[in-house]
């Protein structure tokens, strides 16, 4: 038999009344009504101080170790023939021996013109263009807002040879089918050979405008940032440009990295 239409309508009421005291009750009593959203901490939460690691810093590093290139110079600005007649003459190169975690290479400079400049980075058998790639045509696409610069916006590069660096395709990397127009290296794996056993680093950093002209930017700073793996197990010198890479092994490093420089070109051939 159905019930009458007001006798549901009772029913009803009450059991909302049940249901919205017990609400009530719940809500008091517990948390389990208070919505909790990201960064917001709940009424009835317990705040303590937590003292969270920032990741944005070195980790707990000491200060890198520094090597001034143009302690003598100061400053450098590369000539009109440094990437012809005069590229070894302006070159410089670094002995290294042992274990490193960091290796970075920082530069500054001042620039006299309003156009849009670049970085060439060389190291060793590796050329390119820091932070662009390069279209068969002259136009380019920008990867790193660091990587353009002039008088009001200074050359200001970090390069981290021991992380993915952007560098653009040259001309004979094109033709020969890099299409994307840049390479993506960690830099520190082409250096040969291996920097443990004893090795010398050459390298070439020109800035230059965006018509090609070559003496814009003055370089006022030029440094190789390094820690070791373990304090003193590393060593790094700067090789005069008279001497041979074995000498300056053997002189600003030692006989062992000479020696194992030396045989390792032996067995490359």
């Amino acid at each position: 038999m159905e019930k009458p239409f007001g006798q549901l309508v009772k029913e009803l009421g009450t059991l909302v009344f049940i249901l919205v005291l017990a609400y009530i009750v719940l809500d008091k009593t517990t948390n389990i009504f208070v919505s909790t959203r990201p960064g917001q901490i709940s009424s009835g939460g317990k705040v303590v101080d937590i003292n969270i690691p920032d990741y944005n810093s070195t980790g707990g590093l000491d200060n890198p170790k520094v090597l001034d290139i143009l302690e003598k110079e100061k400053t450098y600005i590369p000539s009109v023939d440094v990437f012809t007649k005069n590229y070894k003459k302006e070159a410089k190169r670094i002995a290294l021996s042992g274990k490193f975690i960091t290796a970075d290479f920082v530069i500054e400079g001042k620039t006299n013109n309003k156009k849009d400049n670049v970085l060439s980075v060389n190291l060793g058998n590796i050329s390119g263009i820091y932070g662009i790639s390069r279209l068969k045509s002259k136009g380019v696409v920008i990867s790193d807002d660091k990587a353009i610069f002039n008088n009001e916006k200074p050359l200001n590069i970090d390069i981290d040879l021991m992380a993915q660096t952007r560098l653009s395709a040259t001309l004979k990397e094109l033709n020969n089918g890099i299409t994307s127009g840049y390479k993506d290296l960690y830099l520190w794996q082409h250096i040969e050979p291996p920097p443990e056993s004893g090795t010398v680093m050459e390298f070439l950093f020109v800035p230059f405008a965006q018509d090609g002209v070559i003496g814009e930017t003055t370089i006022t700073k030029l440094e190789f940032q390094y820690r070791c793996e373990e304090e003193g197990k590393c060593n790094v010198a700067l090789c005069d440009s008279t001497e041979s890479n074995t000498q300056c092994l053997q002189k600003k490093i030692g006989a062992e990295a000479a020696q194992n420089y030396g045989m390792y070109f032996k067995k490359v051939k």
